[in-house]
């Protein structure tokens, strides 16, 4: 996974590549473990490169994480909107 840029202001490109063809969510997670936005919800397929731009209108400025979910798998990071 990537985020580009991170930080930022107006907007970002989060990439993933697929390692399993599954259901996948992608959410955006206040520092409070509240769930803000979901970014991304579709299926794909194994080896799919996917780019979901999330927008900074969708968000306060500060920290957040990301969590993407495909299948039974979890990948998490942070994102940082200045």
């Amino acid at each position: 996974m990537s985020v580009s840029p991170n930080p930022f202001r107006d907007e970002c490109v989060i990439a993933f590549k697929a390692t399993k063809t599954a259901k996948a969510v992608l959410n955006i997670i206040d520092m409070n473990g509240r769930p803000v936005a979901e970014a991304f919800n579709a299926t794909v397929t194994k080896g799919q490169e996917v780019r979901v731009r999330f927008t900074a209108d969708q968000v306060q400025r500060g920290i957040y994480q990301y969590s993407l979910l495909i299948g039974n798998e979890v990948v998490t990071g942070r994102l940082i909107v200045q």
